[in-house]
């Protein structure tokens, strides 16, 4: 039981062809490999590492990325994988030295991170800085392509009434139920986000002013037809005012800003119209005519 069987990082020794001379246990797990098998077989052969120019020409070193898929539902697995050229006196090749280090766990921490800076911790929708990010890419892609889009804007009717007179713990269950709500009424291609407090945000892709009365009336339907069960004294009747901004196609001088106003006036309209239901604004419409 050497260092070289103890390390770590999977080690691989090469001859000058590129075929494993040793190759230690750490590296026969990460790349699922029989001793028997791996000894003897050249290193472009190992079908983890096929595809990957590993050997340094020129260099003493050479740093390689590599992803190797999972298979039967396993997640893919991410290596650095260093080579070094071993050379003996006067400078005469004598082999390689491969080094194989597991970067997979970093991967994954730094894809939780990721995750985190976009999601709202409480409903697990989008946030309000992925909102912008997602929003302003459709609408540059409306820009190009001449596409339509809408926005809509969703708030909680009533929702300061929900937290005084049950607590801000039942207020908290009744956006996490109004979110889960609104995603199983939209598409998985639309982007719903908590904008902020008890409003919400989602962007529709290719949805025009014609089909999405169809969306709306669904949604508020959604989150109206049943009570939300929230306290241990009983249920929540809630309903939702949405604004509506559709956009046909945007110009060179629109913004996100300008159409996520129209979206609050609109919503502004639900309210003062009785609440449960949804208002509309055409943005190119009401654009041209100011």
């Amino acid at each position: 039981d050497t260092l070289f069987d103890r390390m770590s990082e999977g080690l691989l020794v090469l001859d000058c062809n590129h075929c494993i001379v040793d190759i230690n246990p750490s590296a026969l797990k990460s790349l699922h490999l029989d001793l028997d098998k791996a000894v003897g077989t050249s290193l472009e052969q190992i079908l983890p590492l096929s595809g990957y120019d590993l050997i340094p020409e020129d260099n003493d070193e050479k740093s390689v990325e590599i992803c190797i898929e999972g298979s039967d539902g396993t997640p893919a697995r991410f290596f650095d994988v260093i080579t070094i050229r071993l050379v003996g006196a006067k400078e005469i090749l004598l082999g390689y030295l491969v080094t194989i280090y597991n970067t997979t766990p970093l991967k994954e921490l730094l894809q939780k991170v990721e995750e985190l800076a976009r999601t709202d911790s409480l409903t697990g929708l989008s946030n309000r800085r992925y909102m912008f990010d997602q929003a302003n890419f459709e609408l540059e892609r409306s820009r190009r392509h001449n596409t339509s889009f809408s926005i809509l804007l969703m708030d909680v009717d009533n929702f300061k009434t929900i937290n005084d007179t049950y607590g801000h713990q039942a207020g908290d269950e009744v956006l996490k139920m109004v979110a889960q709500r609104i995603c199983k009424s939209l598409r998985s291609i639309d982007v719903i986000a908590r904008y902020g407090g008890d409003e919400f945000f989602a962007l529709l892709p290719e949805i025009d002013n014609e089909n999405v009365h169809t969306i709306a009336e669904r949604v508020l339907s959604a989150c109206s037809s049943q009570p939300i069960q929230c306290t241990k004294d009983g249920s929540i009747h809630v309903t939702l005012s949405m604004g509506i901004c559709c956009v046909s196609h945007a110009g060179t001088k629109d913004n996100l800003e300008q159409m996520l106003e129209y979206a609050d006036k609109a919503m502004y309209l639900s309210k003062t119209n009785g609440r449960n239901r949804y208002s509309l604004l055409d943005y190119g419409a009401v654009s041209k005519d100011e």
